[in-house]
């Protein structure tokens, strides 16, 4: 494809409505042949569970999956639930829904699982997958509804696209 410009494959789609692209050697990835398939702790994909812990925890990710599950504190109800690859973060561990003083460092590069709640969502919900995004657990709140109850505030922070994933081919590529 070197050599090509972008005038010759605009020229070749209009002619034949198509065009092949193909992936430069460089983009093309190495396959592991069958002895290389081990099942070892290398090898583990390991995937992590954020916890709203104590305030100023937080986690930086690229949104990999997102998705509604049944939601086990509202009978019926659906939540959000995402998959973050992980930049960097760290949260306080809970035991019996009460946090902790231990602090749990995400591994760069882990998957992690995010719950949503009402202001995550509401922040996430226009950011398309491939986005870094930070989630910063801000305060903890009574709720207006129920004083009994607290509330975990959040915010939501785009750090635009991962450049990790961006594998588009560009007209240099050609």
């Amino acid at each position: 494809m070197v050599g090509y410009t972008l005038h010759d494959v605009q020229k070749s789609i209009s002619e034949r409505g198509y065009y092949i692209i193909k992936r430069p050697s460089h983009l093309t990835a190495t396959y592991m042949t069958e002895n290389q398939y081990e099942f070892s702790e290398k090898n583990e994909v390991k995937s992590e569970f954020f916890s709203y812990g104590k305030p100023g925890n937080s986690i930086v990710g690229t949104i990999i999956d997102r998705k509604q599950v049944p939601d086990d504190f509202n009978p019926g109800g659906l939540r959000w639930k995402y998959t973050l690859k992980v930049k960097n973060g760290s949260f306080n561990k809970l035991v019996d829904k009460k946090p902790t003083d231990e602090v749990v460092t995400l591994t760069p590069g882990n998957l992690c699982i995010v719950t949503g709640k009402e202001d995550v969502d509401a922040g996430l919900k226009a950011v398309p997958n491939g986005n870094v995004v930070g989630i910063k657990y801000i305060l903890e709140r009574p709720s207006k509804q129920d004083k009994k109850k607290t509330v975990k505030e959040c915010k939501v922070y785009n750090f635009g696209p991962d450049p990790e994933l961006n594998n588009e081919i560009t007209a240099e590529d050609l």
